[in-house]
Order: C-alpha cells, then sequence, then structure tokens
C-alpha cells in the first residue's frame, strides 16, 4: 500500500448516453373545486398527480470490477485507501479501470419519479377593503433519481455500485420533497383614499431532505466523489450518542446506513410587504404601480452541515491487505444539521409598473 498521495496528471472525463437514453416523459392528472362561502368569501381545493419516467441517472464505467477493501460497515472501498490529516481517499489511479480517464460514464434512462400534492385555499373580501387569502399545500415526491437537484455530475453517482444488498437504496423520499407549503396574505386598501393598496404575506415551508453522510474530505468509497457517501449510524461511535438524543432522523437509521432523505433542514419562512397605487387616465388606459419589500428579515439562505461523521484525530487507518478490510476511525461531527453560514439573501425591493389598455 502506497503511504500517501503520488502526483498524476487527471485524464479527461467521458460520458456517453446508454441505449436506453430517452426523452422523459410525465404523466399528469389534476382536479379542482371551488365553493362560496357567503357573498364575501371563497373556498377551494385542487390536487395533482405526476410521473415521470425516463429520467437520466448516471452510473461510473471506471470503477474495478470489484472492491478492493470493505470497510467496518460491509460498504464496498474500491482502490488502495490512503489518509492524510483529515482527508480519506484512494490512492490515484487505484480505483480506475481506464488510467487514460479521470472519470467515464454512463447515462441512461432508469430514473423515475412520483409526486402528488394538495391544495387547500380561502380567499375573503371585507367591504372591498380588506382582503384575505391563505393556502395550505401537503405533498410527496418519491424518486431514485439521485441528480435531481442538478449539481455537480459525479456527485449523482450511486453510493453503493455494484451492491445488490443496497440496490435499491435510492429509491425513496427524493432530494425534491417538500411536504408542507402554507402562504397567508392580505391586503388593506385605504378607505379614504381608495388608489392606495397596503399588504403583506408570509411564506413557510418544510426544510430540504438530506442523508446523513460523511465529511467532505472523507470519500468513504473510494469512488473518487467525497460528497455521496451515506453514513452508517453507529451508536458506539464517539459523540453519536449525543446526536441521536437530538435528533429523531437519525434514531431511526441506528445500526444501517441511513436512508436516503431521511433528515431534514430546519423550516423556511419568508415575509413580504408591498404598497399599489392605483393610477388612474383617461381613454381607458390606466396604470398601477407596485413596490414590493421581498424577505424582510433575511430569511432564508443558511446552509446547513450534513456530515455526521469526521475523522477521528486520534485514531489511525487500519488496512488488513490479507483480509481485505480497512478500518476508517471515525468521531461524531458535533456541528450536526448546526449552519455552516448564511449565505447572502439579503432584503430584495421590486418596483413594477402595469399599464392596461
Amino acid at each position: 500500500m502506497s503511504s500517501g498521495f503520488t502526483p498524476v496528471d487527471l485524464g479527461p472525463r467521458l460520458t456517453i448516453l446508454a441505449s436506453d437514453f430517452k426523452a422523459p416523459v410525465t404523466n399528469r392528472a389534476s382536479f379542482g373545486i371551488a365553493r362560496a362561502l357567503g357573498p364575501s368569501a371563497s373556498l377551494f381545493l385542487s390536487g395533482v398527480v405526476r410521473h415521470t419516467k425516463n429520467l437520466p441517472e448516471r452510473r461510473d464505467l471506471n470503477l474495478p470490477t470489484e472492491a478492493v477493501y470493505v470497510d467496518q460497515y460491509g460498504r464496498a472501498f474500491y482502490g488502495e485507501p490512503v489518509r492524510v490529516g483529515e482527508l480519506l481517499r484512494a490512492v490515484p489511479g487505484t480505483n480506475r479501470r481506464f488510467a487514460e480517464f479521470d472519470a467515464v460514464s454512463a447515462v441512461s434512462s432508469s430514473a423515475t419519479s412520483t409526486y402528488w400534492g394538495i391544495t387547500a385555499g380561502i380567499e375573503e373580501r371585507v367591504d372591498n377593503v380588506l382582503r384575505f387569502t391563505g393556502s395550505y399545500t401537503y405533498s410527496r415526491t418519491r424518486d431514485n433519481w439521485l441528480g435531481a437537484l442538478g449539481g455537480a455530475p459525479l456527485e449523482a453517482l450511486p453510493p453503493f455500485p455494484g451492491s445488490q444488498e443496497l440496490g435499491d437504496w435510492a429509491d425513496g423520499v427524493s432530494s425534491l420533497d417538500v411536504p408542507h407549503r402554507a402562504a397567508v396574505a392580505t391586503e388593506l386598501t385605504l378607505p379614504f383614499v381608495r388608489v392606495v393598496h397596503i399588504g403583506g404575506r408570509y411564506r413557510m415551508e418544510s426544510g430540504r431532505p438530506f442523508t446523513p453522510g460523511m465529511g467532505p474530505a472523507i470519500d468513504a468509497n473510494g469512488d473518487g466523489v467525497a460528497g455521496n457517501d451515506p453514513a452508517f449510524v453507529d451508536g458506539a461511535v464517539d459523540g453519536v450518542q449525543a446526536l441521536l438524543d437530538r435528533h429523531d432522523c437519525l434514531r431511526q437509521n441506528v445500526g444501517h446506513f441511513a436512508e436516503r432523505n431521511s433528515c431534514r433542514d430546519p423550516m423556511r419562512q419568508w415575509v413580504d410587504a408591498w404598497l399599489t397605487l392605483d393610477i388612474p387616465g383617461r381613454n381607458g388606459i390606466n396604470a398601477r404601480l407596485t413596490v414590493q419589500a421581498l424577505n424582510l428579515g433575511g430569511a432564508g439562505g443558511r446552509i446547513y452541515d450534513h456530515a455526521l461523521y469526521r475523522l477521528d484525530p486520534n485514531g489511525a487507518l487500519v488496512v488488513d491487505n490479507a483480509a481485505g478490510t480497512v478500518n476508517i476511525p471515525l468521531v461524531a461531527n458535533p456541528h450536526f444539521l448546526e449552519p455552516l453560514f448564511q449565505a447572502p439573501d439579503p432584503p430584495r425591493a421590486r418596483i413594477t409598473l402595469t399599464v392596461e389598455f
């Protein structure tokens, strides 16, 4: 085994379309009903079911046909593992079939996605002065589409290539799944100045789902991609028990690899406000000027830490060539699901002029 990284010139990447590649196809059904609740209020209910097939799925053709090692949790490791400080990787070249290429991928059309959602809402007007609207949507999205968020292409590679036992790991909660959405808005027309309207809106939605994983410096399966490796939730690892006490999503995964998107970021919220001025015109020409203040309070924009583990600074990487096993020293990440940083998302202003004629 090599004792460190050997500088190499990485080859180009090659992506090919599999023979079954097709354009996505979506089947959709929807319904909607509305009912008046007196002279000034109405209630509506709508729903939609959508199924999409032939979504792109990426497979790594450049990995060895068989894993070189197996870690303490039974995860296959492709290549010769090496640790440098907080970094764990396969020695470059040892996890590749075609040395002249850094990555060789095939894109097929085998992924599918199913979405359904129901929305209920109410609208009420009081003497043409006060308008109130509210809506709530409950929906679910399931798929086996690892590239749903459209990030780095190689991060869409399956984390358990060639594994029969975990071959269906990708089939579960979608990365686009947002079960709860709600919005409440009100607008006041000034009773003595009918051309002026003042309004505000509050919106919320469930946090984005994610899979508890390894630290960004840990390539746990040696496939050359860090960030696509789910964590095995081991209550015996130092510090994990404290995290289990705080996060229900981890407790349901104890003793096995974390299910896809089994955890979720905190709820997201936004507050908006606006002022509208109706400008009467002549000859049937009218205008409306709207000034909006969006994202008051700076809600949103937080990026959370999804890594359950870091490399144990006091532990050693133990490789048994005879047995074909590797023991990766791990310690719990005490900052799991805490904000990494606040991405820039300041309040914004928007001015709109609408002319009708």
